[in-house]
């Protein structure tokens, strides 16, 4: 099965090493406890681990969605309340600042944590996805993430029309770019398909009032820390990040850049700003970003189609 930017799961893939067995268990069950109102009591009793522990990059990732899951109960627990904490703890923000720094990204709940590092199947061949992570409101907040895994599984298995689509138009290849094309265009239609399908089990409520300000970042943009948030370990000084959301994403750019997709200079700004919260393995991957070959010259000569 092709994953594009999924990271690689398998039905173990949830297992850290057991020396780092807290984090797992704490951030397995977050999500639930910060409902309750007793994340950040456990928060307080968590031990402080050393993050080198971690063997692997699919260990990192999924110790980055672990540690942000927390994180982000922690800090927005009691946010109904209007009480919100301007220090994260030492046991949280030093290790997830290292393993944030170790996979490139920063130290706050990205896409990566929250959709593309945080499900596992039984199988490959398996149709069923499940959350190792739930996030607030859970299990009425999972159909959102797994409709959005789903729809990075859909591009992941159009990646070769991509790919030969660039290759298309690099080497002058009119039947290529055709199959590449139609491939993509097949590619979108079953993304949108399976987009369509959120509204079958996803309640607008629990998406708006729990999912929308769990994402939330710190900084300009927060209205309960607009100075950041001091990472106890890391920083004397608050750090301002900007919060999760499917524009961090690859799979919009990577179309953008290979169909030479134009955006207003508003727009650009935003989308280069965004683009500093996605993965640099993902950001690499798209060799055509910010040089997307042009197919216009295609445009002025005759093609031969098959009738």
């Amino acid at each position: 099965m092709g994953l594009a930017f999924l990271r690689n799961c398998c039905p173990t893939d949830d297992l850290l090493p057991e020396y780092l067995l807290p984090w797992e268990q704490l951030g397995k069950k977050a999500a639930k406890l910060m409902d309750a109102g007793e994340l950040k009591d456990q928060v307080e009793k968590l031990p402080c681990l050393d993050y080198t522990h971690l063997r692997s990059y699919e260990e990192y990732c999924l110790a980055h969605s672990l540690l942000s899951t927390i994180a982000h109960c922690y800090v927005w627990q009691d946010r109904d309340k209007g009480v919100v904490p301007e220090v994260l703890p030492r046991a949280v923000a030093v290790p997830w600042y290292h393993v944030s720094q170790y996979l490139g990204l920063n130290p706050v709940y990205c896409y990566l944590a929250c959709m593309l590092a945080n499900w596992k199947k039984e199988s490959e061949d398996s149709c069923d996805i499940e959350l190792i992570c739930g996030a607030p409101g859970t299990p009425h907040t999972d159909w959102f993430f797994i409709v959005s895994i789903q729809i990075e599984i859909d591009f992941g298995k159009g990646i070769k029309n991509i790919i030969k689509t660039y290759q298309a138009l690099t080497t002058g290849d009119d039947n290529g770019l055709i199959e590449g094309l139609q491939g993509i265009a097949d590619t979108i239609k079953r993304m949108q398909q399976t987009l369509s399908r959120m509204h079958e089990k996803q309640d607008p409520w629990p998406f708006y009032n729990k999912l929308r300000p769990f994402f939330e970042g710190w900084g300009a943009q927060s209205k309960f820390l607009p100075e950041g948030l001091i990472y106890e370990g890391v920083s004397d000084s608050p750090l301002q990040y900007l919060g999760g959301s499917a524009a961090q994403s690859s799979t919009i750019q990577t179309f953008d850049a290979i169909l030479g997709v134009k955006h207003t200079a508003a727009l650009k700004q935003i989308s280069t700003h965004i683009f500093t919260f996605i993965h640099y393995k993902h950001d690499t991957y798209v060799p055509f970003k910010g040089r997307p070959l042009s197919m216009k010259s295609f445009g002025s000569k005759p093609i031969l189609y098959n009738t």
